[in-house]
Parts: structure tokens; sequence; C-alpha cells
């Protein structure tokens, strides 16, 4: 299997070495793998950029209630809001 970068579709968190870059990695972590998450997590490819990152949408099921969450929407709730005049 070949490591990518993945870029989560619809969400702008700050890019390596950016104000506020381990805040939105820790949180990023905290929903993928927390305690309740039982592993389970699917890409949904979205597309991918000229730099090679593949965007995608991720979800991942809660351990004890078996809810599918979409960490993509999560993300922006929180305030991971892209602008969209930015060019990615």
């Amino acid at each position: 299997m070949t490591n990518r970068t993945l870029r989560l579709a619809d969400v702008d968190v700050p890019e390596v070495d950016e104000t506020g870059e381990k805040r939105a990695k820790n949180v990023l972590n905290g929903l993928i793998f927390s305690n309740n998450s039982d592993g389970w997590i699917v890409f949904e490819e979205k597309g991918s950029e000229i730099s090679g990152k593949l965007i995608v949408t991720v979800y991942v099921r809660n351990r004890r209630t078996s809810e599918i969450k979409c960490i993509n929407e999560i993300m922006r709730e929180k305030g991971y809001i892209p602008d969209r005049n930015k060019r990615f």
C-alpha cells in the first residue's frame, strides 16, 4: 500500500507550521482515534490535488452505539470552514 497525504473535503485546517495546526491535528486525532471509535474508518475519495494529496470524506463508527459520523462535518461544526476564495 502506498502512503498518501490526505486533505479533508470541504474543510479548511491550517497547513503544517501555520498557526493553529497543532490544535487542528489534535482535534482531528481525537475524533478518529477516540476510545469510542472502533477503528472502522471509511475514506470516500472526492478527487486529488496537483500536489498529490487525496481529497476525502472520512467516516468513523462509534464502538458503543454503532453510529456512523462524518469527520468532515464535525470539523466544519468546530469552525474549520473553508474560505471559498482560498485556492488549495
